[in-house]
């Protein structure tokens, strides 16, 4: 008798299943994404956590880099005219060319004043250098490293590392996207080499050269080879300085680089710290990031399914209150009507949870190909982990059954009799209140819209946070959207550039055409900045502010700085700023802020900044052109091919931006349907009663779902100012973690696309209650409210 009573309770919590079938099908497609996101996320930034912790250990990567400046300062340029015999050397790198044994002295006699400014610590001079490379789909771009002694060792992941003349190891991904394989022939400035192997550097995860994002290493690639060849190359030969924390901390370190730090070493630019580099330390920042942002992503998504899965249950059991009442007054316990529901439930969701979780599973090895599409990282292995089951079915699944469990016990917990006649208490409540706004008082269709949102806060809280979620994911990949078009393409679109020649050394004799320029690292006041001195009279590279006035008359009067450099460093027009370079002062006043996002660029005269540095007021070390030179330089930079690399680059944003609008979208439209269906059926009888009223359809549309749809047309309009705000700290933090700005923005035509989006999703996720709505008679209404 007892298993009969069971078998029909359990009859009872399927048919009420059965009959919402598409309701539930959706909650399990939240509790599936939910599953899915979290596993494919943990796994893959698990096995690349494992593997890259792994990888920097054995290779010794860098705990910190110092950045030098290039220009050789007064003493050691002493030093190059008395002791090496060279007259005209100007930098670092035009040293390594033209005496090595020299450029070792400056390197060391740098080192040694660095490990008295820096104490307790060890330093290792990172050599590399920059050559283009012709081939048939462009030009692309390698960056020679040195092999390293003790600091950022190199790590073959496949073959054999270059020992003899005529070997290169160069990065896999660079490979397979060339379909360069072990032992192929690989053409560097007419010289053959033999690809002997796949390398990694600890100190490039990401092959940034020259720009943050310029990291995509389908054209540009890292590359070793033996000590010999590595000499053998003419290509200026640049420096920067590897250290290892030994004896002090971080924050010590950083305490160390102060005024008194530049005194000492005038060749000082910057000190910065690995988890703060792009190309060294941004994994940390990924890692840490991703499994928080997959734990939230996926906890917003199981969240809101399993609210409305108890909203939805809690809406059933007023519904069938009479026969639970019923069933109490015969001396059913509360368990035995609470166990069946509580058993589908559980199965339903660890059915769905499940399935997210090994699809997840298998999802994680191509999810690690994706960041080791990005990231220069070992592959990991990936295993299944015990607390990634727990968090992505464990814990979703105690938390559901447990609020159902608590809801059940709560309405059951009543008399019979209130069981039996829940009429004489539901709608016996409240009432239509007067509602004012100051002086006016609101109008009657208003009131109602009100009442009837008072009557299920619950239902109304998960509609406007699900909603604002999902709303807030859309907007925020809007602001990326188009991000890195305005960066180096939009400033290259306004320059007529087409290439960049860079001299060997500072020159001082005309050039054969172009117009020259000094392109310079310098600091201002106390931030990295990239120095471009313009000539008078030059054409090429206009410069204008956000409202499009010229701003080339302003470099003759002072600074003109970008409106990314004046982001990042605080600094604005009218301020006087110090330029520093190699020890060497300079005070000027700041003219203008271009409105260039590429960089931290500061622009000023050629010739008074010649003047200054080198007393010469004709000095350049980059000539800039209309078109391809006719005469040779030791680098040329196409900025075609810069444009087509970001693009590459953007390519992948975009994909990611329209799989997180889809995903926003759908979110939305989940939360939309589900919540106003369940709002229908919730007021079947009140809304019944309007129609024997003589109300018609559209009024009674507008009385039941006017107030969600304005609660969710506010909801997007409010996310706008949160999404801005949500921009503004993520360039901020950006620029005081990687002392980059991130041109997050979102145009009025983005907003305008955005919202046209939003309201097809709010006409389609409303379109099933309407449909309730206009089908409802009286007397279906009342047949369902007595059940």
């Amino acid at each position: 008798m007892r298993s009969t009573g069971i078998r029909i309770h359990f009859l009872h919590a399927w048919r009420f299943m059965k009959k919402r079938w598409l309701s539930f099908l959706l909650l399990g497609v939240l509790l599936f994404a939910s599953g899915f996101v979290y596993t494919t996320m943990a796994e893959s930034i698990a096995a690349i956590r494992d593997a890259s912790e792994a990888y920097f250990e054995e290779t010794n990567q860098e705990d910190f880099s110092i950045e030098v400046s290039d220009r050789l300062t007064a003493s050691e340029k002493e030093h190059v005219r008395d002791v090496c015999g060279l007259q005209t050397t100007e930098t670092l790198s035009a040293l390594s060319s033209a005496d090595s044994s020299c450029h070792e002295d400056i390197l060391s006699s740098r080192k040694e004043t660095l490990i008295q400014v820096f104490t307790g610590v060890s330093l290792e001079a990172r050599l590399f250098m920059d050559i283009p490379l012709f081939r048939d789909d462009g030009n692309h771009r390698m960056r020679i490293l040195n092999d390293a002694d003790s600091i950022n060792k190199s790590h073959i992941e496949e073959g054999n590392k270059p020992l003899s003349s005529g070997e290169i190891a160069i990065l896999g991904n660079y490979a397979r996207a060339n379909d360069i394989a072990l032992e192929d022939e690989f053409v560097v400035q007419g010289e053959t080499f033999i690809v002997t192997g796949f390398v990694l550097f600890p100190d490039y995860n990401l092959p940034v050269f020259d720009h943050p994002f310029l990291f995509d290493s389908t054209k540009q690639t890292l590359a070793l080879m033996s000590d010999e060849d590595f000499a053998m190359f003419d290509a200026p030969k640049r420096a920067y300085f590897a250290g290892v924390l030994e004896e002090v901390s971080a924050s010590e370190l950083e305490g160390m680089f102060d005024q008194a730090a530049f005194l000492t070493a005038p060749f000082l630019e910057n000190l910065t710290l690995t988890e703060n580099n792009m190309r060294s330390g941004a994994i940390y920042a990924e890692i840490e990031g991703g499994h928080a942002f997959a734990l939230i992503v996926a906890a917003f998504i199981a969240l809101l399914g399993l609210l409305i899965i108890v909203l939805s249950l809690l809406k059933t059991l007023r519904a069938n209150s009479r026969p639970f009442g019923v069933l109490k007054a015969l001396g059913v316990p509360d368990n035995a009507l609470i166990f069946p529901f509580l058993a589908l439930i559980g199965i339903f969701a660890l059915l769905f949870l499940l399935l997210g979780f090994l699809a997840g599973q298998f999802a994680a090895h191509p999810m690690q190909d994706i960041f080791r599409d990005f990231y220069l990282l070992p592959e990991g292995k990936i295993r299944f982990r015990v607390v990634t089951l727990v968090i992505a079915l464990a814990l979703p699944l105690t938390l559901l059954l447990g609020l159902s469990f608590v809801v059940m016990k709560r309405l059951l917990g009543k008399r019979p009799v209130a069981l039996i006649h829940p009429a004489l208490t539901e709608w016996a409540k409240g009432g239509l209140k007067r509602f004012r706004i100051g002086s006016w008082r609101l109008s009657f269709l208003v009131r109602m819209q009100i009442a009837f949102i008072k009557r299920r806060p619950g239902k109304f809280a998960v509609f406007v946070v699900g909603l604002f979620g999902a709303l807030f994911a859309g907007f925020f990949s809007f602001g990326m959207h188009d991000m890195l078009e305005r960066t180096l393409p939009e400033y290259y679109g306004g320059t007529g550039i087409e290439v960049k020649a860079y001299t060997e050394d500072i020159t001082f004799d005309e050039p054969a055409e172009g117009e020259k320029v000094l392109e310079l690292s310098v600091r201002v006041n106390e931030t990295n900045a990239s120095l471009v001195a313009l000539s008078e009279g030059q054409t090429l590279h206009p410069l204008k502010d956000s409202r499009g006035r010229d701003l080339t008359g302003s470099l003759a009067e002072g600074l003109v700085i970008s409106r990314g450099f004046s982001d990042l460093s605080g600094l604005r027009e009218g301020d006087t700023v110090e330029v520093t370079l190699a020890g060497d002062n300079l005070e000027m006043e700041i003219t203008g802020v271009a409105d260039i996002y590429a960089g931290s660029h500061v622009f000023a005269t050629r010739e008074v900044v010649a003047e200054w540095l080198f007393t010469d007021p004709s000095a350049y070390n980059v000539v800039y052109l209309s078109e391809s030179p006719e005469v040779d330089y030791a680098l040329l930079v196409f900025t075609d091919d810069i444009v087509e690399q970001l693009r590459d680059t953007h390519e992948i944003f975009n994909v990611f931006f329209r799989v997180l609008v889809a995903s926003a979208l759908f979110i939305a439209l989940v939360v939309v349907y589900l919540l106003t269906v369940m709002l229908v059926e919730d007021h079947y009888y009140p809304l019944a009663m309007f129609k024997v009223l003589g109300y018609d359809n559209s009024i009674i549309r507008k009385i039941l779902l006017g107030g969600y749809v304005k609660a969710a047309l506010l909801c997007f309009v409010v996310g706008i100012p949160v999404a801005l705000l949500a921009f503004a700290f993520t360039r901020r933090w950006m620029a005081e973690m990687y002392e980059f700005m991130v041109p997050l923005a979102i145009t009025p035509v983005q907003v305008l696309i955005y919202f046209a989006l939003f309201l097809a999703t709010l006409f389609l996720g409303t379109m099933s209650a309407k449909r309730k709505i206009d089908k409802m008679s009286l007397k279906d209404a009342l047949a369902i409210y007595q059940e």
